[in-house]
């Protein structure tokens, strides 16, 4: 068989890249797999090659990443991986039909995304960058790594960084991806706790249309999730978990699934495929009557849920808070009559809208078969909402992130939620390791303890390196992340 790559051709790279070749033909001797290793990446990246030893044709005669004794198309991707590294910009052209990541996913990273901002006294607290201007992303990662109490913070300064916060986590709203990912993040956090839907969100997020195809086809054709009944949502549900390696990490997984049902992700997407704008609030349209409208149609969309989803596409403006047990004692509310409510679309006996329901369902235009039922925000909900409102009015904050500081304080500590930052879809995957060793980092750092008896909500991480913490290991100003020899992830 011809080799992937001729004597004649190898003699003519240069000699820092022959040293890449020799670097990788040594680990592969021992290691025996088509992904490019950690060590190779660090000598990549720091440009410290090395001559290949001997002749060049035995190289090339023997070497595994040249030979037909393991896969070839796997081979095939390691070596354009190597061919095409520019060193000089820190990143990998990749070429071919099964290298479809580009230049572009490392030479544009997210907007923002810079160095660690200046550390500022606020107070007796350290914010990067204080309270003024938006945060970067390795600003937010600093703080989730070295917990703000804010307890130690005056009322203004709370408002303060809060509004900061507000103002860094607006996403552009023109991007149907932002609007998916935040959709997806609401119905990830249904039943499970912050830090897991986030790192679940970072498994799968979507980063094109594409990938929303692909997730989108998870429910079979000619179906719908409600057409499909609970037995074939597991087997979808436990499907996903198991392609997005969610499982436990004694079935070889990250370790990050919950028990929702995923199949309601999948649907989301198929509905959206079909229907971007669907998923747009109305100018005008108040936010209660935007999330009943996408709860109608999308599962595990519900008051709390869709509400979670709609301050993270507009912090600045959100009518809307997630009432979680933690709102519930803070504004005294009744838990037992928080939930959603539902009620029938049409009347049985003449068909027309039910005029119980709020006026805005009169004009909905389902992009799908319309819901015979719908769910409505409680009336103890909504006193909740309002309760919110006033509470805003103080502070200058939407209600939302009125919320979203009331909680914090409850907590005892500011919660920067780095996965809802705004772009992130436009930077590569990292590989399972890496999120494996930040889940083990967050774990060893308290980031699922707890407190004592009735102050069991209230605790404070512990302080740790913020790289060792970052889903994406700081790319471009920290370096290279290691690459998967999957070619669909990258």
């Amino acid at each position: 068989m011809r080799p992937l790559l001729s004597v004649e051709d190898y003699e003519q790279l240069p000699a820092w890249r022959q040293g890449i070749l020799a670097d990788q033909y040594a680990m592969d001797r021992t290691a025996q797999h088509g992904a490019l290793s950690a060590p190779l990446l660090d000598r990549m990246q720091s440009g410290q090659y090395r001559p290949p030893p001997g002749d060049p044709s035995n190289y090339l005669k023997d070497s595994l990443v040249l030979s037909d004794d393991f896969n070839r198309d796997r081979r095939q991707r390691q070596l354009d991986q190597i061919l095409n590294f520019i060193p000089e910009a820190g990143v990998l052209k990749r070429i071919g039909k099964g290298l479809e990541a580009t230049q572009k996913a490392y030479m544009n990273p997210v907007e923002g995304l810079g160095p660690l901002s200046e550390l500022k006294k606020v107070g007796k607290t350290e914010i990067p960058g204080g309270v003024t201007g938006k945060f970067s992303l390795a600003d937010l990662f600093y703080m989730k790594a070295n917990p703000i109490d804010t307890s130690k913070l005056s009322k203004n300064a709370q408002v303060s960084l809060y509004k900061k916060q507000a103002r860094t986590m607006e996403p552009d709203l023109s991007d149907p991806l932002e609007r998916f990912n935040r959709l997806m993040f609401g119905q990830l956090s249904a039943n499970t706790d912050l830090e897991t839907s986030e790192l679940m969100l970072s498994r799968m997020r979507v980063r094109s249309m594409d990938d929303i195809d692909k997730l989108s086809k998870y429910i079979p054709e000619g179906e719908t999730w409600r057409t499909l009944d609970r037995v074939q949502r597991k087997e979808i549900s436990d499907k996903i978990i198991r392609d997005f390696n969610m499982q436990a990490r004694g079935k070889g997984g990250l370790g990050i699934g919950s028990t929702n049902d995923f199949s309601a992700m999948a649907e989301l997407a198929r509905q959206f495929k079909g229907d971007p704008d669907f998923s747009i609030i109305r100018k005008g349209e108040p936010h209660t009557d935007y999330v009943e409208r996408m709860a109608g149609q999308t599962p595990m969309i519900g008051p709390k849920t869709g509400s979670l989803s709609t301050l993270m596409m507009t912090p600045r403006k959100s009518e809307v808070g997630a009432m979680d047990r933690h709102m519930n004692a803070i504004l005294e509310l009744d838990p037992t009559k928080i939930g959603s409510r539902t009620g029938k679309l049409r009347l049985k006996k003449t068909g027309e809208i039910n005029p119980a329901l709020p006026e805005h369902f009169q004009n909905i235009k389902w992009s799908e078969a319309e819901p015979h039922e719908v769910k409505l925000f409680s009336p103890e909900y909504k006193r909740g909402l309002g309760l919110l409102a006033e509470r805003s009015e103080q502070t200058g904050l939407s209600p939302g992130m009125q919320q979203w500081m009331d909680w914090d304080v409850r907590r005892g500590y500011f919660a920067p939620h780095t996965q809802l930052y705004p772009g992130l879809h436009n930077k590569p995957h990292l590989p399972d390791e890496h999120i494996a060793q930040v889940r083990q980092n967050m774990a060893d750092a308290g980031h699922w303890s707890s407190g004592k008896g009735e102050e069991s909500h209230k605790f404070l991480p512990k302080r740790t390196n913020y790289k060792d913490i970052a889903y994406w290991g700081v790319p471009l100003s920290f370096g290279l992340g290691m690459l998967s020899d999957d070619p669909d992830r990258y």
